[in-house]
């Protein structure tokens, strides 16, 4: 469960289960082009990347570490590599996560992010020139 998570060490797997994601990926952003719409590709952290106490319960059930801040990021390369490829407008939200003073941006079971979580992918989203870019294609 959540190998995109599990790093670059599984970087082989989940490149291959990318594979799939990203082929469905392309097909959304056809689909758009088609209806002239524009496609844009934000990703946000889990909390296991936000703080060592964030989404402290539920790193547990899916094994991974308590009071650990993990930072191998490979996950966000690897969707910023696939956005590149193919020139799809892409925002990561996960520097200001990290620029932001410790709090509760996640739940403590399910992971969710809690209001101060949204603010921050709101916050990151109205400052990215990119968004502006792709409405106004």
């Amino acid at each position: 469960g959540l190998l995109m998570l599990r790093g670059r060490a599984r970087e082989r797997l989940i490149r291959q289960q990318f594979d799939r994601t990203a082929k469905y990926l392309l097909e959304i952003r056809d689909l758009l082009q088609e209806k002239n719409i524009p496609m844009i590709l934000v990703i946000y952290p889990h909390g296991i990347y936000v703080g060592k106490d964030e989404w402290s319960q539920g790193r547990l059930t899916w094994g991974f570490d308590p009071d650990k801040k993990y930072d191998d990021h490979f996950p966000f390369e690897l969707v910023e590599e696939f956005a590149k490829a193919n020139q799809i407008p892409f925002v990561n939200t996960l520097p200001d996560f990290l620029r932001a003073p410790e709090g509760d941006y996640f739940y403590e079971w399910d992971g969710h992010m809690r209001p101060a979580g949204y603010k921050l992918v709101a916050q990151s989203l109205a400052r990215d020139p990119q968004l502006l870019d792709a409405i106004n294609r």
